[in-house]
């Protein structure tokens, strides 16, 4: 078995009779938890949701815990992930990478909670991270710039994600950052425009393409 620790393997107990499957049961999840977020899931919703028992939805996912991986799974197996291309440049194939987890992530933020809380890992979160560690591998970088760095650009993109598009100022609960005084704050409220600007895309973009340059760099001063 690829993943020994997936809960991958037929119940004991026979299939219910019911017509659904797993797909639905976990797509089902993601609905409320579009909808509510995490205080809006519970297995009994997921029945509800789905029009089948709870033992039928139990039997499916397991439980709550092995629902919620089976959810981030699903997500992680939405993100295209680039072709093994020993034509394409690695810094290339890595900004394809990032860029379509980016894509993903802003499109499900609803699950980051979900994300970084942990839960256990499946197939397609493997075969993420496999192709982020290969691309960093195909870039020279040693074991353990290899580990930081992929460490470092998925801190990057759920930073981003995280933040949000948010065109508000609730951090500064509803005042304007011109109200800061000039003296103290020159610089802040010369960058208010920007500041309050919702650009999270655009910023992401920023962001990556400098780690792409410094991280290139890095690695041809150690070769």
């Amino acid at each position: 078995m690829a993943i020994p620790w997936w809960p991958a393997r037929e119940r004991e107990r026979a299939r219910p009779a019911e017509p659904v499957s797993r797909d639905r049961v976990v797509e089902a999840a993601l609905e409320l938890l579009r909808a509510g977020g995490l205080d809006a899931l519970s297995m009994r919703k997921v029945a509800a949701e789905v029009g089948v028992s709870v033992s039928t939805v139990y039997w499916w996912a397991g439980n709550k815990e092995q629902l919620l991986a089976l959810v981030v799974d699903e997500i992680h197996g939405r993100i295209e992930l680039p072709a093994d291309d020993p034509d394409v440049p690695w810094t290339e194939q890595l900004r394809v990478y990032a860029e379509n987890s980016y894509a993903v992530y802003a499109e499900h933020s609803f699950v980051l909670p979900i994300v970084f809380v942990g839960v256990l890992t499946g197939p397609h979160t493997c075969d993420l991270v496999e192709c982020g560690l290969r691309i960093l591998r195909r870039g020279g970088l040693t074991h353990e710039q290899t580990v930081a760095a992929h460490a470092a650009l998925a801190a990057l993109i759920l930073g981003f994600v995280r933040s949000g598009p948010r065109g508000d100022i609730v951090w500064t609960g509803g005042h304007r950052l011109e109200e800061l005084h000039p003296d103290r704050y020159p610089v802040t409220i010369a960058l208010a425009a920007e500041l309050q600007t919702a650009d999270p895309d655009g910023r992401f973009r920023f962001a990556l393409d400098r780690f792409l340059a410094g991280l290139d760099r890095s690695r041809e001063r150690a070769g």
